[in-house]
This record gives C-alpha cells, structure tokens and sequence, in this order.
C-alpha cells in the first residue's frame, strides 16, 4: 500500500510561527508557492517513484518551485539521541528528555545541523508533502524518525498550542492506507492532528502490485487531479479541545457523551454506530 500527505500552511513572518486560517494557494497571485516533498522510498522506479514524479510534475505545471528530501538518498538518520544538540548545554544530562531538551535547542539555535536544514525547509515551505508507502500499518522508520526529529517542541507545538492551537494550523491530504484502512488513516493522521495541521480527507490507492498498468496510470492522474484542486476541499472533523476536559486527563465529560446515537468521530466512537457523514473518511 502506498501513501502521500499533503500539508499546506501559511506563514505569518515570524520564524516559526503559522497563521491559524488555511491558505490557498490560488490566491498568491504575486508569489510561486515553495513546495517541499519529504519522500521516502528506496525504489525510483516504484509506483511510489512514479507518484513522486507526478507531484513535481504537476506542481511545477502550476508554476511552484519544488524541493525534495529524499530521505533514503540523502540517507537521514531517523534515530532521534543526544547528538541531535550541539554542544554541553543540556538542561538536564542525568535524565535526558528528548523533545523538551530539543525544544530548548530550537530556541536557542543549537540543533545539529541536518535538523537545522530540515526545520529550514519547512519553514520556507508554503505546501509540504510528505509521500511514503505504508508498512506494517504505519510508517516507514526513516519517515516517522523524520517527524521525531523535525516536528519538535517550540517548533511544532509547545503546551499551551497543540491540537487545535498547533503552530502548524494547516491542510492535510493523505493518499493511499491499507487493512481496516479508516482506522489505519486516522493513526497515521494523529502526529499531524496533534500539532494543529487540518486534515483533508485521505485517498487510498490499493494493491498496486496486482493491478493493470492502466490502472495504475488512472491512479497517477488521479493523483494529479486532486493535487489541482485540493485548495477547494474541507478539512475532516475533530472534537475540539475544549470539549475534553483537562483537569480530569483530557477524558470526554459526560455532558458530551450522554445521548450520543452515533460515535462523535472514528477517533472517540463511543462503541457506537460511526456518523453516517464519517462511515469512510477516505476517498476511494
């Protein structure tokens, strides 16, 4: 099975700091949007290969200039450790707490340096794609190192801006999930939720080994076409933060629950029905 995220954001002018309202891309009328593609496949000429090359394709058609981190070829450590910080400096050595003492270094410009350019690229970034094929129901490990490493504290999020607050108040496409595929898609989502990106509705593209070669050229342009008009797409919905209550470890109250016939999403169904408008939040 085979995946691809699209994340899109607005930048606000402060360095890593997002607008919270979506951005259309349309719209930038005096500006070419800057797409990053973080890609992760060992295989150029897989169909993962072929779909990467469709996105720069049809991006650069529309008048985008694109740069790629091909994590395989650029042979990016996923394993997240103390070498991530340069220098002595950590807030607290005898009990090493990645995030918090990398949400230190980002304040203070200490990250090492392949972070450093990573954390560069996103925020020069006005479209980020992330495109992956899924293994054993997640991600590769080169791509979830990717987001261990660069998706930090005081970047991404701090605690008093996740989920709905997240810096990273952005839209999200994913294409391509497998297995009980609904509940494989939001998994796959929550990293993405829980720094405040919008997530847009994911599309599957489905056993691409055992399919015709016209099929699969039907997916590319599929592909294509939803990259062309992905601005036009609402978000999936969410129970909002402030329906859980934090004093009680963010468990949903019972004013919330109470006389609920359907499950409020796939995320907190309740053991009920799904809602009738999020029996499939996948685009087949």
């Amino acid at each position: 099975v085979h995946s691809l995220e699209i994340l899109k954001y607005c930048k606000s002018g402060e360095i890593f700091t997002f607008r919270s309202s979506r951005c259309n891309m349309s719209e930038e009328q005096n500006k070419a949007p800057n797409v990053l593609v973080v890609y992760a496949h060992l295989e150029p000429k897989s169909f993962n290969g072929a779909l990467k090359d469709t996105i720069v394709d049809t991006l650069k058609s529309q008048g985008s200039n694109v740069v790629i981190s091909d994590l395989y070829a650029m042979n990016f450590n996923p394993v997240a450790s103390r070498n991530d910080i340069k220098g002595d400096g950590l807030e607290c050595p005898e009990g090493f707490k990645y995030q918090q003492e990398m949400g230190k270094a980002v304040a203070k410009g200490t990250v090492c340096d392949d972070v450093k350019a990573e954390l560069v690229k996103v925020k020069d970034a006005d479209l980020i794609i992330f495109q992956f094929p899924v293994w054993y129901s997640g991600f590769p490990a080169i791509m979830k190192g990717w987001l261990e490493r660069v998706l930090l504290e005081n970047f991404a999020f701090d605690e008093q801006h996740m989920y709905d607050s997240g810096f990273m108040k952005v839209s999200q496409l994913l294409f391509g999930i497998g297995g009980d595929i609904s509940i494989v898609a939001w998994n796959l989502i929550s990293p993405f939720r829980f720094v405040g990106f919008d997530i847009i509705k994911p599309q599957v593209f489905n056993a691409v080994e055992y399919i015709t070669h016209q099929d699969r050229t039907a997916m590319l342009d599929r592909c294509k076409d939803r990259l062309i008009h992905m601005h036009t797409e609402e978000s999936l919905r969410f129970v909002p933060t402030k329906d859980f209550n934090k004093d009680e470890g963010y468990v949903l109250p019972k004013s919330v629950v109470n006389g609920q016939t359907f499950g409020l999403t796939i995320g907190q169904h309740l053991d009920l029905p799904l809602p009738p408008q999020e029996e499939s939040i996948l685009i087949m």
